[in-house]
């Protein structure tokens, strides 16, 4: 299991939970969505998870190990970030970025594979810019193949198509797959019924801080009907 979560609740006022009695598990090879509408508390969860927001009570364990302050520097080495706007170095390159996160992560970065994403995602040309002269779709990228590149067993990403183009968005769905198919796993927070369907196997709705249902994604089951279903019983 790569991400188990038990009875988390997280806060910035205490009286006043954003994330609620929280409960999920994350295995190996699979895409996940946290479906919600803005202010369901996906970017809080996430902030939790990834030990940004450190207010909060209950149990995080990354691969069987249980998440505390003496090991969070080293379990970040079993995940990798993106925010819904990637807060990147911007009088570096995206190559020295990359080449940065990688030492950071002790990992090498594979030019080849670099070259063959950037070919992709339509960035050839935008390698060597400058990050500040990078438009928003082209600093997304940058995240998006940085992390792509890292091999992370986990990636967990908040509303990870701002500002993509959609040809870029079909790649990244194709990478994504791929991505899994070496037994990497993906947790994604989305609003978009498209992203669901297009490419996740399991969504956690998430409403006003609590996960309402798993749900398998199929082809016989319209998300956006099942989404719809769950917050209107409540």
């Amino acid at each position: 299991m790569l991400l188990k979560v038990n009875h988390l609740n997280g806060w910035y006022t205490k009286d006043m939970p954003i994330i609620d009695d929280v409960h999920l598990q994350v295995e190996e090879g699979k895409i996940y969505a946290l479906l919600g509408s803005n202010g369901s508390g996906k970017t809080t969860l996430l902030h939790i998870l990834t030990s940004i927001h450190g207010q909060y009570s209950g149990e995080i364990y990354y691969c069987g190990e249980k998440l505390t302050p003496s090991n969070a520097m080293r379990l970040k080495q079993q995940r990798y970030f993106i925010p819904d706007h990637p807060d990147l170095f911007d009088e570096m390159s995206p190559l020295a970025f990359m080449e940065f996160v990688h030492r950071l992560y002790d990992r090498r970065l594979d030019m080849h594979r670099l070259q063959d994403l950037s070919g992709k995602f339509m960035f050839e040309k935008f390698v060597h810019h400058k990050i500040n002269t990078l438009s928003l779709g082209n600093r997304q990228k940058t995240a998006l193949i940085n992390a792509l590149l890292l091999q992370c067993p986990l990636l967990i990403m908040d509303e990870p198509l701002v500002g993509l183009d959609i040809v870029s968005i079909e790649t990244f769905y194709q990478e994504l797959r791929a991505y899994v198919a070496q037994g990497n796993s993906v947790l994604l927070s989305t609003h978009l019924f498209q992203v669901v369907e297009s490419v996740c196997d399991e969504v956690f709705i998430l409403h006003q801080g609590k996960i309402k249902d798993c749900v398998t994604v199929s082809k016989e089951r319209s998300m956006k009907e099942k989404f719809f279903q769950v917050i209107r019983n409540e």
